[in-house]
């Protein structure tokens, strides 16, 4: 019997399913005060959820075992390309440094950033964007 993922958060994250729906008509309302005191909240309910979902994408890590390992100093310059492509909506700039980030290695709690920070451009949210490379990169 195969279990989708979907079932798994529904049994295991109820209570922080209904916290982002909240979230979620806080940023289509615009209501940036609410958005910011739940941003901190959110990023942990994110890395949360991959310890839950991460027997369902397990070839996806494998596949990141033959690149280097990502340091400091190789990603600082990246934050701050995402950024500048942030700022002007470059959107083929952003897949590039997206697929910049994706060449190396992350152990898993980082990797969670990078996994939420693609989800973010792909969606085009500059303000999530932006958010998950501050605390991304505070933990570098």
């Amino acid at each position: 019997m195969r279990v989708e993922a979907s079932e798994v958060l529904n049994q295991e994250a109820k209570p922080e399913v209904e916290e982002e729906i909240v979230s979620q008509a806080a940023g289509k309302a615009g209501n940036i005060p609410l958005i910011r005191k739940r941003t901190d909240k959110m990023l942990e309910l994110y890395v949360e959820y991959a310890k839950i979902l991460r027997p369902f994408f397990e070839d996806e890590a494998d596949s990141s075992e033959n690149s280097p390992e990502a340091t400091a100093e190789l990603l600082k310059p990246l934050f701050e390309k995402m950024r500048e492509a942030l700022e002007e909506l470059d959107m083929d700039k952003m897949d590039e440094v997206l697929a910049e980030f994706k060449s190396y290695s992350y152990p898993s709690d980082m990797q969670e950033y990078l996994n939420q920070l693609a989800l973010s451009v792909e969606s085009l949210d500059v303000d999530s964007c932006m958010s998950i490379l501050e605390f991304w990169e505070k933990e570098y």
